[in-house]
């Protein structure tokens, strides 16, 4: 096992807890109890930017969606750090424009920078991020770090082997001999790294942002699928950042639990795994993916269309 660096965070590792899911016992890692702003799996991706000395960097880019977690994470990281955040999406709605929410708001309220492109523009101008010939709205330096949406970056892969050592130490340390770990995918970096890291375990993972087939084009920019990497998918269709019934009954089943879980990542995976359960032998690990700070906007869009 690697030795612990000093910059290291002393809230490692994670907790890992019991909960009842469809009348089966699971177990669940806490990540998105390790960092207030930096939870979950943006925390494993941006951790080896924790650790990075600050004189290294003076401005972080990235690009996405308007609520997305790791644009939070990210613009909680660079206020930290003191670097300068720039971030890229499609033109907001003058209703957002006017009352940023959740994500969003936090992340300007940390000093995020942000450059909203059209719809039509923005495919080019991200490219341009990449490219030896930038696009005039931004201009690309030799101490900045782009970061590829949603944090999918090669650089992601420190923190998730970190997480596959806590996983294989506390497997051992309660002689569990057959684990099944569970973690959502929206571009699949930590499902992917984590399989990698662990090849005597399988990994479960449910694509949330486009098919099955659009998430292993995604993993395949990392390299190969390991062989122990199971992607599944449910029934019915769902498409990402809409509002369901049974993400909310889900949601407030765990939360009576003392379990809160994200109403975007987790409701799916979860509804995807339920029809496994009886399939699965030995014990299952859910990894919390965090992104908790988001539920404050859907829970109102929840309220706002009479879920609640």
């Amino acid at each position: 096992m690697r030795q612990r660096s000093r910059t290291e965070s002393n809230i490692l590792p994670s907790a890992v807890e019991l909960f009842e899911f469809q009348g089966r016992k699971l177990y669940i890692k806490r990540d998105d109890l390790l960092d207030e702003d930096l939870s979950g799996n943006k925390f494993r991706k941006l951790y080896s930017l924790l650790n990075t000395p600050k004189i290294q960097y003076k401005r972080i880019l990235s690009y996405g969606g308007n609520q997305s977690n790791a644009m939070a994470s990210i613009a909680a990281l660079c206020k930290r750090k003191g670097w300068e955040f720039i971030y890229i999406t499609k033109e907001l709605s003058a209703t957002l424009k006017q009352n940023p929410t959740g994500n969003l708001e936090a992340a300007l309220s940390d000093g995020m920078k942000l450059i909203e492109v059209t719809h039509d523009a923005y495919r080019e101008v991200v490219q341009s991020l990449y490219s030896p010939t930038p696009d005039s709205r931004i201009q690309v330096n030799e101490d900045d770090l782009v970061l590829a949406q949603g944090g999918a970056d090669l650089g992601a892969k420190e923190g998730v082997e970190l997480l596959a050592e806590e996983i294989k130490v506390w497997q051992i340390e309660h002689n569990i001999e057959k684990l099944t770990v569970v973690t959502p995918s929206g571009t699949g970096t930590t499902a992917y790294f984590l399989a990698a890291a662990m090849p005597d375990i399988t990994v479960l993972t449910t694509p949330l942002i486009g098919t099955k087939t659009y998430l292993i084009e995604q993993m395949h920019y990392l390299g190969p699928l390991p062989k122990n990497l199971q992607i599944l998918e449910t029934e019915k269709r769902y498409r990402f950042a809409k509002m369901y019934p049974e993400y909310l009954e889900l949601y407030q089943k765990l939360l009576r639990q003392g379990v809160e879980i994200d109403l975007l990542y987790a409701p799916k995976t979860l509804i995807a795994l339920y029809k496994e359960l009886n399939w699965i032998e030995g014990d299952i690990l859910y990894v919390h993916s965090g992104g908790l700070k988001g539920n404050l906007s859907m829970i109102e869009r929840y309220r706002h269309k009479g879920f609640i």
